[in-house]
């Protein structure tokens, strides 16, 4: 039960992290694509593997908690680093 609980801070992390993710891509699914109806199909996939499969995925919770256990991470400081990171890859560079 107690490993439940240190896990959990991480879930929404991914989930920001994806959907934040899914809203990128889909802009570049809206310019790429022309089929309405493969339009369609790309963005509820999109929304199932986004909302559905990685903030729920072990392995990359277990990687997270690894690494805010060894370098004395804070959720916190994961929310700020990803936020800068996505800053400086998608608007600067």
């Amino acid at each position: 039960m107690k490993k439940e609980s240190s896990i959990h801070p991480y879930e929404p992390f991914l989930t920001f992290v994806a959907v934040t993710l899914f809203i990128r891509i889909l802009s570049v699914i809206e310019d790429f694509s022309i089929n309405v109806f493969l339009k369609a199909i790309l963005c509820l996939a999109l929304v199932f593997i986004s909302i559905n499969i990685i903030p729920k995925n072990k392995q990359l919770i277990s990687i997270l908690k690894k690494l805010g256990d060894r370098y004395k991470i804070s959720t916190t400081a994961l929310y700020i680093g990803y936020i800068l990171l996505y800053t400086i890859v998608f608007y600067i560079i």
